[in-house]
């Protein structure tokens, strides 16, 4: 059949595929053809006449109840399955001992310390050294590095500073200041923090 040209069916034609519908389409194919001797016309051709009248197949792909897979109780193993596959107490080897080390995407040190389970879990370092010297972290604080080197966790490179404090300091770009001038940028930051707490109570 030429493509764009549309297909005819007789009324009798129409009525076999509707009294048929609930076939497979290819045995409705074979079936419609040798009836009417109309090869012709495809399988897509009389599936789209089946859609456009709405006739169901009345099948919607889902098993019926009874049916069983055809593998039922068949065990699978693949080739070597059983050499590779990881015995009772096995660690993978992406597992990390406890005092492990790793860079973030962020270029800060992370540690593996103890965790809710034995496997432990992965801290800043920066802020575990800190808390290990001064307690908890206040919230709504932060740890910065005095010399901006986000890898130098010596203790004396650690400084607690309110988020209020670090928001100034990033904004006027003073948290890029090192060694003494840092701590001056933090007290510019609380004067300027002052100084809006006074603004607002007049």
């Amino acid at each position: 059949m030429a493509k764009g040209k549309k297909t005819v069916h007789t009324p009798e034609q129409v009525q076999f595929v509707k009294n048929n519908c609930t076939m497979t389409i290819k045995g409705l194919h074979k079936a419609f053809c040798e009836r009417f001797d109309r090869y012709d016309v495809s399988m897509y051709t009389l599936k789209a006449l089946r859609l456009r009248n709405g006739w169901k197949t009345g099948r919607d792909g889902k098993m019926q109840d009874g049916h069983e897979a055809w593998n039922k109780g068949i065990s699978y193993m693949p080739k070597n399955g059983e050499e590779s596959r990881f015995k009772k107490g096995h660690v993978p080897w992406s597992t990390r001992d406890l005092g492990s080390e790793r860079i973030n995407g962020d270029g800060y040190i992370e540690i593996k310390v103890h965790g809710s389970d034995k496997r432990g879990k992965w801290v800043l370092k920066h802020l575990y050294i800190w808390e290990q010297a001064n307690g908890k972290k206040p919230d709504g604080h932060a740890v910065i590095f005095i010399d901006n080197d986000r890898q130098n966790v010596e203790i004396d490179n650690l400084m607690l500073v309110t988020r209020g404090e670090l928001c100034i300091m990033n904004k006027t770009g003073t948290s890029r200041w090192t060694g003494q001038a840092k701590r001056t940028a933090q007290l510019i930051a609380q004067t300027k923090i002052r100084q809006r707490e006074i603004t607002k109570r007049k």
